[in-house]
């Protein structure tokens, strides 16, 4: 059985975001993100391997497709 193809983010599309979020110092907005995301630089992978990637950062990744929630989502982990 072959491996679903899936994005792999080289750095992790939460560390780039995370990142600017920093740099700026204020929220950023669902078009910041998004075009944080237009320029990752991502290759397509089988699972398994960004299953291996995902343990040794210790983390699982932003969804492409959700990233903007995603990120709102940690930035409230981040206030608790």
């Amino acid at each position: 059985m072959s491996d679903k193809l899936v994005p792999l983010f080289m750095p992790s599309l939460a560390a780039l975001i995370v990142r600017v979020h920093k740099e700026v110092g204020r929220p950023l907005s669902r078009g910041e993100v998004y075009r944080i995301l237009d320029k990752a630089a991502a290759m397509m992978a089988p699972w398994s391997t960004v299953d291996s990637v995902v343990k040794r950062r210790g983390y699982e990744d932003f969804n492409p497709d959700t990233c903007y929630e995603d990120y709102l989502a940690y930035m409230n982990e981040q206030k608790a």
